[in-house]
């Protein structure tokens, strides 16, 4: 049997903090807190521009897209028993 979990972890940007944890290690978020830090002035750089390009985009789009994008540096984790 296969059981499949997604973890889930909510970040704000300027500057980069944990707002809330759904399942990562300590170590997985000092991690994506590093990477967040590293990458945070392309991060807001592209997040403005995206706002100011699409000013009608909805909250369920930049959801869809942060969701691609966790998946792209495999943020996903599968459990077996």
């Amino acid at each position: 049997m296969w059981i499949a979990t997604i973890k889930s972890a909510k970040f704000w940007l300027n500057p980069v903090a944990l707002a809330r944890n759904l399942d990562f290690s300590s170590v997985e978020l000092r991690k994506i807190q590093r990477m967040l830090r590293e990458n945070e002035a392309m991060l807001l750089e592209k997040w403005y521009a995206l706002l100011k390009a699409h000013p009608r985009l909805k909250v369920e789009h930049l959801r869809a897209a942060l969701l691609y994008a966790a998946a792209l540096i495999d943020l996903e984790t599968t459990v077996t028993p």
